[in-house]
C-alpha cells in the first residue's frame, strides 16, 4: 500500500502556478502538455486517488480533496487552451483569480488528509 506524500504533492501542485506564471510572462505554453495539464488521473495526487487512496473512498475528506482535485486541473486545462491560442491576458487574469482560489483548496484538503 502506497501512502500519499502531501508535502510533495503540495510542493507539486505549487509548482503548477510557477509554470503557468512563467508561460505567461513568456507568452509560451508549447512546452506543457494537454494530457498532463487536463488529466486529473495522471499525476501523483490522482493516481493515489485513483488507486491506494480509495480505502478512503467513504471518508467525506476524502471526497472533498478529490473533488478539489479535479477541479484544479480542470481550471489549469481552461488556462492552458488560454495560453496556446494566446490569450495571455485572459489566461493571466484566471491564473490570478479561479487557480488560486483552486488552488488553496487543493491545498486546504489535501492538508485534511493527514488526519486519515
Amino acid at each position: 500500500m502506497i501512502e500519499l506524500d502531501i508535502d510533495g504533492a503540495i510542493a507539486a501542485h505549487l509548482e503548477w502556478k510557477k509554470v503557468f506564471v512563467q508561460a505567461v510572462e513568456q507568452s509560451n505554453a508549447a512546452h506543457l502538455e494537454h494530457v498532463t495539464v487536463c488529466d486529473d488521473t495522471k499525476c501523483v495526487v490522482g493516481q493515489w486517488m485513483g488507486g491506494d487512496g480509495q480505502r478512503y473512498a467513504a471518508d467525506e475528506r476524502f471526497q472533498q480533496a478529490c473533488d478539489s482535485h479535479r477541479l484544479f486541473h480542470a481550471v489549469c486545462c481552461q488556462i492552458l487552451h488560454l495560453l496556446l491560442a494566446e490569450d495571455f491576458d485572459s489566461a493571466d487574469k484566471l491564473l490570478k483569480e479561479d487557480f488560486e482560489r483552486v488552488s488553496q483548496k487543493v491545498i486546504a484538503q489535501l492538508e485534511s488528509l493527514r488526519a486519515l
